[in-house]
């Protein structure tokens, strides 16, 4: 009876191990519940990278973008590719005009002569990023710690610039007033670049740079836009 007893113990025990350990085996692990990164919403700063002497851009530029990223993992390593789609639009802020009168010799940088609160050069684009992307392992908390490197291939929708000012040489009632001039034909339709995220949880740092220039080839001066700031990752 006393070794019936010792044995019924003994398999009680070895039951309630196997429960245990049947149930920390069927604990959602973090990193199936963790974010895709499938939304992808930037705010940066933009500037251009130029070598016109009488251009000057101001540290108050800014852009944004919203992209949509299929996360698509490689084999059960923490790496993953991600080609995505969306919108980007930069506002640089400087202190010329665009002058394009003249044809036969492109667009170029025209500092204004006038009075002025805001002079700015503003595009927009559709976008595709294509990403290789790393993720740690997700901590109890489902965040982990992102690095992203890329590309990102656009198409121009739209281009403008905008001065606000009140100088009667334009305003002659000296109300303040917005001047828009839309579709200069000299800037290049197209862009396309490197670009790098680096980050932990939903906030990530970036960088991106255009390697073609901002103007069509032969029809203005070598300017090459830049953006660094911060995105916003979820889904």
């Amino acid at each position: 009876m006393k070794n019936l007893l010792l044995a019924a113990l003994f398999f009680s025990c070895l039951s309630v191990f196997a429960q245990e350990e049947e149930q920390t085996e069927k604990k959602p692990r973090t990193q199936e519940n963790e974010a895709k990164d499938r939304l992808v919403l930037g705010f940066s700063f933009d500037n251009w990278l130029h070598d016109v002497d009488s251009l000057t851009t101001k540290w108050n530029s800014f852009g944004f973008h919203a992209y949509f990223m299929y996360d698509i993992p490689l084999g059960k390593s923490r790496f993953s590719a991600a080609p995505g789609f969306g919108f980007s639009g930069s506002w640089v802020k400087n202190n010329s005009a665009l002058d394009d009168s003249n044809d036969s010799i492109g667009t170029f940088f025209t500092p204004l002569s006038i009075d002025y609160k805001r002079n700015s050069l503003a595009r927009v684009f559709f976008d595709v990023p294509v990403e290789l992307r790393y993720r740690s392992k997700p901590n109890p908390k489902n965040k982990s710690f992102k690095m992203a490197a890329g590309v990102i291939g656009g198409i121009q929708m739209s281009n403008r610039t905008s001065i606000k000012s009140n100088d009667p040489a334009i305003s002659p009632s000296g109300d303040t007033k917005i001047f828009r001039t839309h579709r200069y034909g000299d800037l290049m339709k197209f862009r396309f670049g490197p670009t790098f995220r680096v980050g932990y949880g939903a906030f990530n740092l970036f960088f991106y740079y255009s390697v073609t220039n901002m103007f069509a080839k032969d029809e203005g001066p070598i300017v090459r836009p830049f953006s660094a700031g911060i995105s916003i990752n979820g889904l």
